[in-house]
């Protein structure tokens, strides 16, 4: 049984699959909850604003049964509108601890952000890059200044249709 709880705008998965309980080195006890999949994965979608993010995310979300987080709502969570060097890459280690409690919880995430530099991406550390190179220039002039193109990615979109998120899905399930 799978049931999706939607929490301030975070869609999270619950798995029911196995539940382990023992006690660690520290005699302090550990719940694990065992996911029957083989790997899970920590997937960035990222690309300039209005690029698409957001839209192929939640068509993606449930063909993976992933956690997604989306940096406008966490930024908001955060009460963060920094977009410094240094605001940039506090949120990409913000991202980072989302996607890597739920990576260790054996669930599938999604985080879609702008992710514009090389070191924002290496902050990360996605499993999965899918660069949405849909548009040549965003909203905001500051962003497409110090925007990166991406040297390596898993998958280059650049147009926006309505099988994007079924192909990627098919390819990434495929793999595990």
């Amino acid at each position: 049984l799978k049931k999706n709880r939607q929490d301030n705008g975070f869609k999270i998965p619950h798995n029911t699959d196995t539940l382990i309980n023992y006690i660690d080195l520290n005699h302090r006890p550990v719940s694990l909850l065992i996911n029957n999949r083989l790997e899970t994965m920590k997937i960035l979608i990222m690309g300039l604003p209005g690029s698409g993010k957001t839209y192929l995310s939640e068509r993606l979300q449930p063909l993976l049964t992933a956690a997604w987080y989306n940096a406008d709502k966490v930024r908001s969570m955060a009460n963060d509108w920094d977009f410094s060097k240094e605001g940039r890459l506090r949120q990409s280690l913000r991202m980072k601890s989302f996607a890597d409690f739920e990576k260790a919880n054996s669930r599938f995430v999604i985080c879609d952000f702008i992710c514009p530099t090389k070191q924002t991406r290496e902050n990360f550390e996605p499993d999965i890059v899918i660069w949405m190179d849909t548009i040549r220039k965003g909203a905001f002039e500051d962003t497409n200044r110090i925007f990166e193109h991406p040297e390596n990615v898993d998958f280059h979109i650049t147009e926006w249709n309505d099988t994007n998120h079924e192909m990627i899905a098919n390819k990434l399930l495929k793999n595990v």
